[in-house]
């Protein structure tokens, strides 16, 4: 499957670094990381600056795991590695519901 940018909640199972979107402010209400294969996989969000926005560590059950409500962010980002130097997003997808 590729990414989803076109529908809430957007949709994104492949890391590129590539920021999805910029020059303004947009109000994120939750992001889910689900569909990952190992307790051990997990992802990171950033904002357009690359300050961590959200962070979604696997869970031993292999359940969704969910951010709560964000709020407003400027510019997202799905870096290719999280701030720990991990590789992000190594299975499952990250999905972002916004208003």
């Amino acid at each position: 499957m590729a990414n989803v940018l076109t529908d809430n909640p957007l949709i994104i199972d492949t890391t590129s670094g590539t920021v999805l979107f910029s020059g303004g402010r947009a109000k994120v209400t939750q992001i889910e990381f689900e569909g990952y294969l190992n307790e051990t996989d997990a992802c990171e969000v950033q904002n357009t600056n690359g300050k961590t926005i959200w962070y979604g560590p696997g869970r031993a059950d292999l359940d969704t795991v969910r951010s709560g409500r964000i709020g407003w962010v400027y510019g997202l980002l799905i870096p290719v590695n999280m701030t720990n130097g991990n590789k992000n997003l190594n299975t499952g997808r990250i999905l972002i519901y916004f208003e």
